[in-house]
């Protein structure tokens, strides 16, 4: 159970005033300490939420305090903050670890708020969040929400065929919010279709954006229900795709199977019009709503997104019965000619299974996490530049490129906009147009130079033990970079 007090160990008026008022928005108590016996005392009398340590205390040796919350087997994350040399400040840090302490990202001075809400993000939950309204207004009309992206894969050709577009909120007092903190607000306050209208208007501009630079997929907006019962929803949407100059086609409307209700007669009713104007349309997160076989045939769907937890379950619990029920779900996509997508694909052993379980597309952090929209079109370089040739299998990504098994557990919390990659000099080379109609960058021949604009980019071949070879990944942006 998470504490109510931020501890702070400074003599810094500027550090105490920019925790204490973090402390305050988040619903914590502040205290702070000033010498090691107050900060054991402060350890033994009250369960913390976080301890703040000042590397440049006058009187207090960080290093002494770091022994004596050791000693006391503090739970609480610390964080170190200071002026000194980086260098000093990793190995004061590297000691706390060493000592079996929890510590967190160092904050360096001179503090601003934005800063330590970043920096905190992760440890620091907020006990008082409250979403109003005028919040949401106010966050629509000043660009408070951010969209990052990600990427989802053909398991065949290696290729981006689909970016989601996942919305995140900067707010100004509580730092950034994943959508499943204010995501259920939002609905609540009956904001969710102007929300829904900032997203897709402005995940098609940035389309645009790469479209202009050669890209060609799909961009993937989530929508909820409740916007289905809209009559005007379905024009809403035509009026966004012509004003951005983008094909119905090119946009996919994910819908979640929970929330979906088939037997009602105006949702239905907008979903044949969405589709019949054109738009495609997907069935998230499926197998955690009201399944059923009877809505799958009766919704006109484009793709079916296998929910995370079966993935999950199959690869990292090794359960047979999710085994089973991806591969059933697979092959029931199919017969209804959709695309099956298989979310939470997180490492290798789990794109290796769920290739040889049968689905099309995998989603996930082993690809990619979510990024935003200049880290993503850098991924977009690094990761297609060297596309298949023919006579070659894709190459299976090096063991340390892609994030392990603990990558999926991150909250989108964890991600941090400072995560730049620099395209390398392959980013300029010519691009093609794929079977799948995806344009990708033509790739290198193995020797540096590029490969032959006329070359058809094709689809690999079967790798030797893997149904199908996972895409080519020289370096993944880190999002806690």
């Amino acid at each position: 159970m998470t504490g109510t007090r931020l501890l702070v160990v400074s003599d810094d008026q500027d550090v105490v005033r920019v925790y204490s008022r973090l402390a305050s928005k988040r619903g914590f108590e502040c205290v702070v300490a000033s010498s090691c016996d107050e900060v054991v005392q402060a350890t033994s009398s009250v369960r913390l939420a976080l301890v703040v340590l000042d590397h440049d205390h006058d009187e207090v040796d960080s290093l002494d305090v770091i022994e004596a919350l050791a000693e006391h087997r503090c739970l609480a994350p610390v964080q170190l903050v200071g002026s000194r040399d980086p260098r000093n400040l990793r190995a004061a840090s590297r000691v706390g670890d060493k000592n079996g302490l929890r510590m967190t990202r160092i904050v360096r001075k001179p503090l601003d708020e934005r800063s330590v809400l970043r920096a905190t993000q992760n440890v620091l939950p907020i006990l008082n969040l409250v979403i109003t309204r005028e919040a949401i207004e106010h966050a629509i009309a000043h660009d408070e929400f951010v969209l990052h992206y990600q990427p989802l894969v053909n398991m065949r050709s290696g290729h981006v065929c689909t970016a989601e577009a996942l919305v995140r909120w900067d707010h100004p007092d509580y730092g950034r919010l994943d959508p499943g903190r204010f995501i259920p607000e939002v609905e609540s306050t009956g904001m969710i279709g102007r929300l829904t209208m900032w997203v897709v208007r402005n995940a098609l501009h940035q389309y645009r954006v790469w479209e202009d630079e050669g890209w060609s997929f799909e961009i993937a907006v989530n929508v909820a229900a409740e916007e289905l019962r809209e009559r005007t929803f379905v024009d809403e949407m035509l009026a966004a795709v012509h004003e951005a100059g983008v094909s119905p086609r090119r946009l996919v409307l994910e819908i979640t199977e929970s929330q979906t209700i088939a037997d009602e007669t105006e949702v239905l009713a907008t979903l044949v019009r969405l589709s019949k104007r054109g738009f495609q349309l997907a069935i998230d997160d499926f197998g955690t709503g009201y399944s059923s076989l009877g809505r799958l045939h009766k919704i006109p769907f484009d793709k079916l997104k296998i929910d995370k937890s079966f993935v999950m379950d199959a690869v990292d619990e090794d359960d047979a019965d999710a085994k089973r029920l991806v591969r059933f779900v697979s092959e029931l996509g199919r017969s209804q000619r959709m695309t099956v997508v298989a979310e939470g694909v997180s490492t290798r052993e789990a794109w290796n299974l769920v290739a040889s379980l049968g689905c099309d597309v995998a989603q996930g952090y082993f690809l990619s996490p979510p990024l935003p929209a200049e880290q993503f079109s850098a991924w977009l370089y690094e990761n297609n530049v060297q596309t298949h040739v023919p006579g070659q299998a894709g190459p299976l990504p090096a063991e340390n490129a892609l994030p392990g098994p603990q990558a999926e557990a991150r909250t989108d919390e964890s991600e941090d906009d400072s995560a730049d990659p620099e395209p390398n000099d392959a980013s300029l080379a010519p691009r093609t147009t794929s079977d799948a109609g995806t344009q990708v960058p033509l790739g290198t021949n193995g020797h540096g130079a590029p490969s032959p604009a006329s070359t058809p980019n094709p689809v690999a071949p079967k790798h030797a033990d893997v149904h199908h070879p996972a895409p080519q990944a020289k370096r993944q942006a880190d999002p806690m970079r």
